[in-house]
């Protein structure tokens, strides 16, 4: 009996599922007990710092309650992403108190699901790949450091693409969670309307302080404006999908509103990366969609016109011209828009960087110059920033590193159009799905000019489009599975 007992044991040591929860709780009873050691030490030493340690008590009891509840915390996560979303000179302390926050997320989500739920955080092929690419991504800084890199530029390179690694908790949300999908898409709602509507304002300020009628035609709001992708897409298919009258009219305002912010931004970039997503759709929609695309296209452009006239009375025509001029020189601006001819400048001596090291890369943070044509006189302008996006992984992580995001980028679109071909999904979910696939597609095609990897709003939306594709497929894979079973 006793050789039984030690036996039994013996094989519950040796088994990870009995050890690793335990030493994980184990580990954070350490931690709380060194916590609460060092704050009796520090009242007892220092009185005065007692009010201060309330606080800190305070906020750690908060913390704690918030991080036990996943929904909130998520939607808490994407909705504070609004006080990093400027872009001022230098680092801010709310952007170093929401770094912080995020990596405390990211932190507790992996750890708890990691060591003590022991559940599974990389499920499928996809998921697998994207956090080798992360954790190689982040191993990186052997490069930076082999090529004498900037380790500031790897940091910030560095935030930016760990954004990817929200598909795995927002996926666990539309997956596990009855009322996920809604918060996830309501916290990104929430974002972008914050937005849009700063857009406006901001705006309007450029034409009520408009002295000279130029000043009125190249006004533009550019800041955050791709992401107005997301609920244009998402109006753009409800509205071509629901029968509800109410919803058909709430959908056509949400989509002309976010089109009017894009249409101001001015960016020819976006401009195009969402008529060619609109054209990728057409290809997957049915037919009776892929007609009311069409029309709906058109009305959308005449009533936009109207209503802008209607609204900006006198100076519609200066707006009009700014905006017409922009898009007639979409054709001649690959040669003659020195913006444009500096990123073709910048990709080709990053290409001659490429070729002397195509398969490692030269890790995030590395820096090259190029001779910059936007400044009088021109000049060697030295960055780690590439426009070009494809270019720009193989640069930094050479053929391994462009591969496994291509590869996650394509599965994530794959799986929208699965999932709304499915019939597994009621419509809303369906129609989600292709809106997160032409969101992708668009990011896709923007890539080319204008890189999204290493700026922060534009790869923070993007991580949590991809996990909702990821948490729908789940649900999807479910319900096919339980309808085979029928």
């Amino acid at each position: 009996m006793p050789n039984e007992v030690l036996v039994n044991t013996t094989r519950r040591i040796a088994d990870p599922r009995w050890v690793v929860p335990r030493l994980g709780r184990l580990a954070l009873a350490g931690g709380l007990s060194l916590g609460l050691l060092i704050i009796v030490f520090l009242v007892w030493s220092g009185p005065t710092l007692l009010p201060y340690l309330a606080g800190l008590m305070l906020a750690g009891a908060l913390g704690w309650y918030w991080f036990q509840r996943p929904l909130l915390n998520l939607f808490t996560l994407i909705v504070s992403f609004i006080v990093i979303m400027g872009y001022e000179d230098g680092t801010q302390s709310s952007e170093v108190l929401w770094g912080l926050y995020y990596l405390a997320f990211l932190g507790h989500w992996f750890l708890t699901r990691g060591f003590l739920y022991q559940e599974g955080v990389i499920e499928g092929r996809m998921a697998r790949v994207l956090l080798v690419f992360l954790i190689l991504a982040t191993a990186s800084v052997g490069l930076t450091w082999l090529f004498g890199g900037s380790i500031r530029f790897y940091i910030g390179e560095w935030l930016s693409l760990s954004f990817f690694a929200l598909y795995f908790p927002v996926r666990e949300a539309v997956q596990r969670h009855r009322y996920g999908l809604t918060v996830v898409l309501a916290a990104m709602m929430l974002v972008i309307t914050y937005v849009l509507l700063r857009n406006f304002v901001n705006y309007q300020q450029i034409l009520i302080q408009a002295n000279y009628a130029w000043q009125v035609t190249t006004g533009r709001t550019v800041v955050n404006a791709s992401l107005l992708l997301i609920p244009l897409f998402g109006a753009l298919l409800l509205y071509l999908h629901t029968k509800d009258t109410r919803e058909k009219w709430f959908s056509a305002a949400v989509f002309a509103i976010n089109l009017a912010g894009l249409v101001l931004s001015q960016t020819r970039g976006y401009w195009i990366a969402f008529a060619a997503a609109s054209a990728v759709l057409m290809l997957v929609l049915p037919g009776r969609q892929r007609r009311q695309l069409i029309s709906t296209g058109m009305i959308s452009l005449i009533g936009l016109v109207g209503v802008a006239y209607l609204v900006l009375g006198d100076v519609f025509v200066l707006v009009a011209t700014g905006i017409l001029d922009r898009v007639l020189s979409i054709g001649s601006a690959a040669t003659e828009d020195i913006s444009l001819v500096n990123r073709w400048r910048e990709t080709a001596v990053v290409m001659e960087l490429v070729k002397q090291n195509p398969i490692l890369g030269y890790g995030m943070g590395f820096q090259f110059g190029f001779w910059d044509l936007s400044y009088l006189p021109p000049f060697t302008h030295v960055t780690s920033f590439l426009h070009n996006a494809y270019v720009g992984l193989f640069f930094k992580f050479g053929l391994w590193g462009f591969l496994m995001v291509v590869y996650v980028w394509g599965a994530a679109m794959r799986s929208g159009v699965r999932s709304y071909r499915s019939s597994a999904l009621p419509m809303r979910r369906r129609v989600f799905a292709l809106a997160g696939f032409s969101v992708l597609a668009a990011y896709a095609v923007a890539a080319i000019t204008s890189n999204p990897l290493y700026v922060n709003d534009s790869m923070f939306m993007i991580g949590c489009t991809m996990g909702v594709l990821g948490g729908i497929e789940a649900v999807r894979e479910r319900g096919e599975v339980t309808q085979a079973a029928a």
